[in-house]
Parts: structure tokens; sequence; C-alpha cells
């Protein structure tokens, strides 16, 4: 706090603003209260001065920046009222106010600048997924695609694992009628998924492990997996043959998609019995 005159030489400041200020604790002070503030900054502190002295207003407030001890600028918030032939000052230090804001904008513009980077890079992504898609060179397919997906920005959403297979399965029916197909899909965890992309893949899935499958019996469910749920189509191959070769389906989309959403998918053996596995989280460091 202090008391300044019309004119804005200090008569009286306390400790603490004698210390913030650089005042060296001189009371009455011969330094002037415009020497203080930023230049940047005086043509307003004068404006609201000026209000005070011609009495528009009982007081006011706004922020300076105010040389303080050691060279440097600390940012103030200053209330002032008219006392006698004086001004009472009462300043609140923001520097570091100040200081978070500033970075903040700092870390805003990076975002700007990153996202406008991110949507350059998709553009020359989806760009590349059409010439692959012309090509015919060997693996250009797979490439397509991985290009197609990381040219579209990956929105999550809840999911229920459990209804978006039984609307796979009921796809499946339509597409193979009289397959004879049987599925036990069991209740399933929520997850955070791309739902729309994701509901294709494992259509195609369902119908490729049913066509592979004995009796066309496949079994789906969830488990948790380090508390990421894993979505599972189990079944057992229909010919012995298979079990060496045919037995499973191409992984190819289901691996890229679970990888897209930083999982993956992977298969199980065990007991003449294949597990396609899928995660849309990283299972890595489980157990």
């Amino acid at each position: 706090m202090a008391l300044v005159d019309p004119n804005g030489s200090i008569r009286r400041a306390n400790r603490a603003f004698a210390e913030w200020a650089g005042l060296d604790g001189v009371t009455p002070s011969t330094r002037n209260w415009w020497n203080l503030v930023s230049p940047a900054d005086l043509g307003r502190a004068l404006t609201q001065f000026g209000r005070l002295a011609q009495g528009a207003e009982p007081s006011v407030r706004f922020e300076v920046r105010i040389a303080a001890a050691g060279g440097r600028w600390r940012s103030g918030a200053v209330w002032c009222k008219a006392m006698g032939d004086g001004v009472f000052l009462q300043v609140s230090d923001r520097t570091a106010q100040a200081g978070s804001a500033h970075r903040l904008a700092g870390l805003a513009k990076e975002v700007e600048e990153l996202s406008a980077e991110v949507a350059t890079q998709r553009l020359h992504l989806a760009a590349a997924a059409r010439l692959l898609g012309e090509s015919t060179v060997d693996g250009a397919a797979g490439l397509e695609e991985t290009c197609r997906l990381a040219s579209v920005a990956l929105v999550r959403e809840p999911c229920d694992l459990g209804a978006l297979v039984e609307r796979a399965a009921r796809t499946v029916e339509r597409r193979l009628p009289a397959s004879g197909a049987t599925w036990s899909i069991a209740e399933m965890p929520p997850a955070s998924l791309d739902a729309a992309a994701v509901s294709g893949v494992v259509a195609q899935l369902l119908e490729d492990a049913t066509q592979s499958a004995r009796e066309r019996r496949v079994e789906a469910g969830a488990y948790l997996r380090n508390g990421v749920p894993v979505l599972f189509f189990r079944y057992e191959p229909h010919r012995a043959a298979d079990k060496a070769s045919g037995a499973i389906p191409d992984l190819g989309s289901p691996r890229r998609l679970a990888q897209r959403h930083g999982g993956d998918c992977w298969v199980e053996e065990d007991h003449g019995r294949i597990t396609i596995c899928l995660s849309f989280e990283s299972v890595r460091d489980a157990a």
C-alpha cells in the first residue's frame, strides 16, 4: 500500500510495497509512481487517475506492469481511492497469474500450430491413399488402408461391445442367409472406440470366422486384461487341414484398425481352437 500526491510522488509506502517496488524502504520516497509504471501501461494508468481526480469515479481499478527490485517487471492489479489531497494505492501482485496466462497463451499457440500441421499431414495421407488405391504393387492395399485410416481423425465414443457384435451378426446373417451359422454372444463390458469403423471390420471378421468354423459355430465375448476390454472370437476349424492352413482369416484390416486405436489384434490357439483377439487400447503391460 502507498499514498501518492496528485503528481505521482510517493509520500508513504508500507514495507511490503517498498520491498516489492524496490524502494529500499524510503518513506517518504523521492521516487515518482509514474516512473515505476511500464511505458506501455502508462497511458491507461494516467487515464484512470484522471477520472479519479475529476471526481468521475470514487475509486478505480486497473492493471499495470511495475518496475520492481532487480530490474524485473511485475504485474500488479491497482486499486486507487482519493484521500484528501492524495491518492491511496493498494497493489496486488499478479505476477504469478500473468506468468501462467502467458504460458497458457504460448501453449494455445503451439496447439494451433500443431493442429494445422496435423491437418496438412492428413491431406497428404489422403492423397497417398488415393494413389495407392490405383496401384497394383503387392502390399499396396494394406498401405492404402493404413493411409486412409490415418487421414481421418479418430473419434472415440462409449460403445457397448455386446450390442456392436450383435449388430455385426445380423449383418452377417443377411450376407449368408443359408449358412446355418450359430453365434454365442456373451455380455461384454463397454469400450471407447470409433464404433462406425469397428462395426464393419467386426462384421467381416465374424463372417470369415464363421465360414472357417466347424458347424459354423463361433463364440464371441470379451474380458478385461490389465483393465482394458479385449474382444474375442473363438471357434474350432471345421476341417483338420484348416488347422495347418486357412483356419485363420486375413487379419490385416482388423489389426490396422486396432493399432489405429492404440491397441492390437492377435491370435491364440489352444486344444485345436482358435481365438482371435482385438483390443482398442494398449494391453502391452498386462501380466
